[in-house]
C-alpha cells in the first residue's frame, strides 16, 4: 500500500523539511511525492487503486469540501491522513472516526483512521454507494429484500445489470433506478463477483464503492444455480452432465454474462473472485458474509453489514427467498468430486477471512 504526498502542480517549492519531520512522526519514510490534483489522484488515474495508507496532503492551496472529501475516502483504515490544521474544523465533524494529534508538526494535524466510513458529497453524491455483487444463489434476493427495510437504505428491487449488460444506455439510464432520499443507495447484481471486467468500470463509477458478497458452501451453489437453470431456462442436461461439460469444455472461458450461467463450478471459486476484486477495490470497502451464518443468525449478520455501511442497527422480520424445493439431489460420489474441486480455494478463502466456514465437515 503506498503513502502519498499530494502536491500543487505549480508548487516547485522544496518540502523535504516538513516530509523528514513527518515521516519520522508517523514512522514512515517511503513517500511518494505525487504533484497532481485530488481529483485524478482519487478517480484511479495517477495510481490503481486509489487507496493510500498514509496521505500528506501540503499546504499550499485551498481544497473544497468535496477534494477534503476524497482525500479522507482515499485514506486506509490504520493510516494517516497529515493535512492542515486549517481543514479541522471539517473533520472534527467525523472525530468518532479518527484518533488526531493537532500539536507535533506545526501547522499540520495527523488524522488516524479508525473505521471505514466512506464521506458521501452530498452535492455531486456517486450513482450509487454500494452493490451486492455475488455470489449468486447464496442469498442475495433475500438480502435485497432484507436491507431495503432499514430506513436509511434504498436497494432497487429489481437487477438492473448496468454493468454487466447495458452499459450502452448510460449514466443517466442507470441513476434512473435510485431513490437519492436515502443516506445509503444500492442495488444487487450478483454476477458482477464474477464479471471481473465489470470491475474497473464500477470503480470508476464511484472509487469508495462498499461491495457486500455472500458466500455459500460451493457444491450446494453450484447444484442450486443448476436446478435453477432446469427449473427457470428449461436446461435438459443432469447436473453430473453439465459439470462435465464445464470440466472438460469451459475451464478458462471467456467470462461473459451468457457464459457464465454454464460456469456452476468456477462461480464457486471465491478466494480467486475476491483476489481480483481486491486489484480494483481495498479490502475495508468489502464486506463477506457467510450464507450459512445468514441463516442461523440472521439480525447479527445484517446488523454487521449496517455496520459496514456506517448505519445505524435495525431489527427487523427477516425473509428467506426464493429458497428451492425440488425432487433433485446431488449423490455422495459427485459431491465427493466436487469437494475435492473446491478444497484447495476454500482453504485459500478460510486462511483470508481468518475463521473456518464449516461447509465440508
Amino acid at each position: 500500500m503506498y503513502s502519498i504526498i499530494i502536491v500543487n502542480p505549480d508548487n516547485n517549492k522544496n518540502h523535504d523539511d516538513i516530509i523528514n519531520r513527518i515521516s519520522s512522526a508517523i514512522n514512515e519514510q517511503n513517500f511518494i511525492q505525487c504533484k497532481t490534483s485530488v481529483f485524478m489522484l482519487y478517480n484511479g488515474k495517477i495510481y490503481n487503486p486509489p487507496i493510500f495508507n498514509n496521505i500528506l496532503v501540503i499546504n499550499d492551496r485551498e481544497y473544497a469540501e468535496k477534494h477534503l472529501i476524497q482525500i479522507w475516502n482515499m485514506g486506509y483504515v490504520g493510516g494517516n491522513i497529515i493535512i492542515s490544521k486549517k481543514y479541522k474544523h471539517f473533520f472534527n465533524k467525523y472525530a468518532n472516526h479518527f484518533d488526531s494529534n493537532y500539536s507535533d508538526i506545526e501547522e499540520y494535524m495527523i488524522i488516524t483512521k479508525k473505521t471505514n466510513f466512506i464521506l458521501i458529497n452530498k452535492h455531486k453524491r456517486p450513482a450509487v454507494d454500494f452493490i451486492i455483487m455475488g455470489a449468486q444463489k447464496a442469498g442475495t434476493t433475500s438480502a435485497q429484500i432484507n436491507l431495503t427495510k432499514h430506513p436509511d437504505v434504498y436497494l432497487h428491487k429489481d437487477e438492473i445489470h448496468y454493468f454487466d449488460l447495458f452499459l450502452q444506455k448510460g449514466l443517466e439510464w442507470y441513476k434512473r433506478h435510485f431513490n437519492y432520499g436515502k443516506k445509503m443507495v444500492g442495488e444487487k447484481t450478483p454476477e458482477l463477483m464474477y464479471l471481473d471486467f465489470t470491475h474497473p468500470i464500477v470503480q470508476s463509477l464511484n472509487p469508495s464503492i462498499k461491495i457486500i458478497l455472500f458466500l455459500r458452501n460451493p457444491v450446494e451453489r453450484a447444484f442450486s444455480a443448476w436446478k435453477m437453470m432446469k427449473t427457470d431456462h428449461g436446461e435438459l442436461k443432469s447436473f453430473e452432465e453439465c459439470i462435465e461439460d464445464e470440466l472438460n469444455n469451459r475451464i478458462g472461458e471467456n467470462k461473459t454474462f451468457n457464459t457464465a450461467s454454464f460456469h456452476h463450478l468456477q462461480r464457486g471459486l471465491y478466494y480467486e473472485q475476491i483476489k481480483n476484486l481486491e486489484k480494483w477495490f481495498p479490502k475495508q470497502n468489502i464486506h463477506i458474509a457467510i450464507f450459512e451464518k445468514v441463516s442461523v443468525d440472521t439480525a447479527n449478520e445484517y446488523n454487521k453489514i449496517y455496520n459496514f455501511l456506517g448505519l445505524r442497527e435495525h431489527v427487523d422480520e427477516y425473509t428467506r427467498e426464493r429458497v428451492g424445493s425440488s425432487n433433485y439431489s446431488i449423490n455422495d460420489k459427485t459431491y465427493a468430486k466436487l469437494k475435492n474441486f473446491f478444497m484447495d480455494d476454500v482453504l485459500k478463502l478460510e486462511n483470508m477471512l481468518g475463521y473456518q466456514t464449516n461447509w465440508f465437515d
